[in-house]
């Protein structure tokens, strides 16, 4: 009893290698006690330790009868531990990310049992996981309308208006929580969700290098900057944007530099942002931006982006004082976390007289999903029309491309909020435009991802690419970086 106590002390005080090592010292002692094994179970899913968790889980599940005989009686009821047991065997494919074996268990057991609400209310939880808070929310309904002080369906159903910025509804939920439960951990974790959600937001991207060819000039750089201040009335949030870019070319440098300042309005579904920017050297026109997503299900997206001046004008056309206007819309199907299809199209008005009129369909696929390395494949198909070739940056009459990547991605250290992975991406192609000949095209990557905290993350990485351009080939080196931080 001793040795347990101290080990959920440990596990509580996030110590899961000393909990661990008690737990299984009073195994030793008591072999075979169904709780301890259970409080074995967190203490290895804390430790990352996944394919032992799942096994013990498997054992736990063999080791109990389905049905009890009450003893001096020939009546016979159902095995309260079995069940648990069958829980924390989809858990634990939950807690490894095998989020569609997870789900499959709980839809399994759900169909034996379908007014349990501890199965209901951890299926709401794997879908929420696979990013479907709709679903989610309406398995947590289905709970609380018949066991409405459940804490972990509580808990859930508040995450899910979270996430779909169900204001209205998440905020008595939270307060009823943090008033009823303050010391609990999963409280303490929303609670500190909620926080991170109202801090300010810092968002930056860079990259640069080298290229062989003139295209996109022999050296060049840029980043992208965005700061939102924390939200006004939990819908509202200002910001503001830095964009700066610049390259050699063998017949002069080109540079942009422009600053912005826009609004951000978020409500159930939908999220409009409304900018306005201008030139830092004054050597561009003031500029509208209107961006518009719409969340029409857990399935599907659409966006839209309007913008009056953009940053997608090559540089090389921007330093002899050519602009553009841009019209994008797409289309997102989401089938899970596991794989998705889209279509976009865009639409650019160049004040030179040129029009660009560009679409490209994508898709991609998990094909390898472990705990600690996965493995996506996506494809995609490009095709863009010119209505002017003879301007000062690439604008092929006609092109089309098509190319296939494979990503990737190996967690090398996690323990609760902070991580390290790196990845390794793989493209190849094949890319023609009219009037030359055709060309096999790609690029291979590497990127390390370093998160700090929930509210801190850091990317950085190196890509080598070869592409095709008039006919001829061009390399180029480019490291990239960036990162995201609630402050």
């Amino acid at each position: 009893y001793v040795l347990r106590a101290v080990a959920a002390s440990y596990l509580a005080e996030r110590r899961p290698a000393d909990a661990l090592r008690l737990y299984n010292l009073a195994a030793e002692r008591a072999p075979g006690d169904f709780q301890l094994e259970m409080d074995r179970f967190y203490a290895l899913v804390e430790l990352e330790r996944h394919a032992q968790a799942m096994a013990l889980t498997d054992d736990l599940v063999e080791s109990q009868a389905i049905w009890l005989q009450v003893p001096g009686s020939r009546v016979i009821k159902p095995n309260p531990r079995r069940l648990k047991a069958e829980i924390a065997r989809a858990l634990s494919r939950a807690y490894a990310d095998q989020l569609a074996a997870a789900e499959s268990l709980f839809s399994e057991m759900l169909a034996e049992a379908p007014h349990n609400t501890d199965v209901r209310q951890e299926l709401g939880n794997v879908y929420r996981w696979r990013g479907w808070p709709r679903r989610s929310a309406f398995e947590y309904r289905q709970v609380l309308s018949v066991e409405p002080d459940l804490l972990s369906a509580r808990i859930g159903y508040a995450n899910a208006m979270l996430d779909l910025h169900q204001h209205s509804e998440f905020r008595p939920a939270m307060a009823a929580l943090t008033a009823d439960y303050p010391d609990d951990p999963g409280v303490q974790r929303i609670a500190r969700r909620y926080e991170l959600y109202n801090r300010n937001e810092l968002q930056l991207s860079a990259s640069g290098g080298e290229s062989s060819g003139e295209q996109f000039g022999s050296r060049n750089y840029e980043a992208d900057l965005v700061a939102y201040l924390r939200p006004v009335r939990h819908r509202w949030r200002p910001f503001v944007s830095l964009h700066t870019a610049s390259t050699e070319f063998s017949d002069g440098d080109g540079d942009r530099r422009r600053a912005g300042l826009g609004i951000e309005y978020r409500r159930p579904d939908h999220r409009i942002a409304l900018g306005a920017s201008a030139s830092l050297e004054g050597a561009s026109r003031p500029g509208l931006a209107l961006s518009y997503t719409w969340d029409l299900s857990d399935f599907w997206q659409f966006d839209g982006l309007l913008e009056t001046e953009t940053n997608a004008m090559p540089l090389r056309g921007y330093r002899v004082g050519v602009d553009a206007s841009r019209l994008r819309a797409g289309a997102r199907y989401r089938f899970s976390d596991q794989g998705h299809l889209a279509l976009a199209g865009d639409y650019l008005d160049f004040s030179d007289g040129n029009r660009r009129t560009a679409w490209l369909l994508s898709g991609g696929r998990r094909i390898l999903n472990r705990p600690d390395w996965k493995v996506d494949i996506s494809t995609s198909l490009y095709t863009s029309r010119n209505e002017l070739t003879a301007v000062s940056y690439f604008s092929p009459s006609s092109d089309r491309a098509v190319s296939v990547s494979l990503d990737g991605q190996w967690r090398i250290f996690r323990r609760y909020e902070r991580s390290f992975s790196h990845s390794l991406g793989l493209t190849a192609g094949h890319y023609n435009q009219s009037g030359f000949a055709g060309g096999y095209v790609g690029s291979i990557g590497y990127q390390q991802m370093l998160q700090i905290s929930n509210a801190l993350e850091f990317y950085y990485g190196v890509r080598r690419n070869r592409a095709l351009y008039d006919g001829d080939f061009e390399y180029g080196t480019y490291f990239t970086g960036g990162l995201r931080g609630r402050f």
